[in-house]
């Protein structure tokens, strides 16, 4: 179809991570005549480095509280599985599905222990035992008891690529974000992106700031007030080798020691990446005080000195890597408890931030909310002729690997 008469559209997202994706269909299934502008690559940044864990809250309720975080969360695996059988917009069904549950073991300390058992309350995903013949290998030799959280694990790859071939036809590349142009106007927006021959503009009643990190920029080149946004990094190790599949947490205390999840490199090897507390903490290390921490941590939490055989840590290669969590800005700078929409500019002018993979749905939600709020219709949907943009690559594609004595 063509745009509109006369040529507008009602919504343009700027941004293509997890929530501009998931938001680009929800406009699309209403009937928005939407697109979305990239600026550099779909996916590049947290969709890409994200573990691809949809969470269900057992996490953030280890301190034995069903808190707002938990809440917010508890329904998004189902709302996922939905999407991932195809019984539900979006269709993922093309989506490679890592695992259908992670796995979570303890350490052997009683804060663990007492943790565990109050994680069990007020969730729709609880954490159910299993007995040691239905361990995983990797897992037999693991401190304290294992659970499985029927949490789904997503090759966010595939899922950035599913969206892609649903929606190519709205999806067009600016050229960086210096060619984008956000200029207000008497009823809606002027965008022009692009150089030269390739420079293109339009018209639209709304547009949606859904670019992660890049919002803080984007924000400030349309004169909004600054100090919205925190970023909370991270500082993630990489394992590359005979590795087995493994999806799951290691829990000390009230905290998830380790957090790790695998997938397959473009040249089929296999990658454990490995955050949680490791990660967060990491921060302040060196990439080499890191991965010394890191082999040590992995060593204890997964048994594999008391076990004395099984992997062989010393027979991998190892990588770090930095990433930033861009998030709405918090009193204490911590985790916001759920998807943040800000509607503090011009009207029609929307920020959005999902805060977590899981999320997407209830950022994607919000924003249309925000839309009906402003008066802003749908009029039917649209294809878009230009450039298309690329889609971008794991972290682990292009790093520099290394061996550890």
């Amino acid at each position: 179809m063509s745009p509109p008469a006369p040529g507008r559209l009602d919504a343009t997202i700027v941004g293509g991570g997890i929530a501009a994706l998931w938001l680009l269909d929800a406009l699309d299934e209403a009937g928005y005549a939407a697109c979305l502008l990239e600026p550099g690559a779909l996916g590049q940044g947290q969709t890409l480095s994200s573990q691809g864990i949809i969470h269900g809250g057992l996490k953030y309720t280890l301190r034995g509280l069903f808190n707002q975080s938990a809440k917010a969360v508890s329904a998004m695996p189902g709302r996922w599985r939905d999407s991932l059988a195809g019984t539900r917009r979006p269709n993922l069904r093309a989506v490679t599905v890592r695992s259908p549950w992670t796995w979570m073991w303890r350490s052997e300390s009683l804060s663990s222990q007492l943790a565990m058992l109050g994680a069990r309350a007020g969730l729709q995903t609880r954490p159910m035992e299993v007995s040691a013949s239905e361990r995983p290998a990797i897992l037999a030799a693991a401190p304290g008891k294992v659970y499985r959280v029927d949490e789904p694990v997503l090759d966010t790859l595939s899922l950035v690529q599913a969206f892609r071939a649903m929606h190519g036809e709205r999806m067009l590349a600016t050229g960086g974000l210096d060619a984008l142009d956000i200029c207000p106007e008497s009823d809606g927006f002027r965008v022009a992106f692009g150089t030269g021959a390739t420079s293109q503009s339009l018209s639209t009643r709304a547009v949606i700031l859904a670019a992660g990190a890049w919002n803080e920029p984007l924000r400030q080149t349309c004169g909004l007030s600054d100090g919205v946004m925190q970023r909370r990094p991270l500082h993630m190790t990489l394992l590359r080798g005979l590795l087995p599949e493994l999806h799951g947490h290691c829990v000390d205390g009230a905290a998830t020691r380790v957090t790790i999840t695998t997938s397959t490199a473009a040249d089929g090897a296999t990658i454990w990446q490995v955050g949680g507390q490791l990660a967060e903490r990491g921060v302040e290390l060196s990439g080499e005080s890191l991965l010394q921490r890191a082999r040590t941590e992995l060593e204890d939490s997964l048994g594999l000195r008391a076990r004395g055989r099984g992997l062989d840590l010393g027979a991998v290669q190892w990588a770090t890597y930095r990433i930033d969590r861009a998030e709405r800005a918090t009193r204490a700078a911590g985790r916001p408890e759920d998807a943040h929409v800000l509607c503090d500019g011009p009207p029609g002018l929307i920020t959005v931030w999902p805060t977590k993979l899981a999320l997407a749905p209830r950022a994607a939600e919000a924003v249309l909310d925000a839309l009906r709020q402003a008066g802003i219709g749908a009029s039917g949907p649209v294809t878009m002729d230009g450039i298309r943009p690329s889609i971008g690559l794991p972290p682990w594609e292009g790093i520099e690997w290394r061996s550890l004595p």
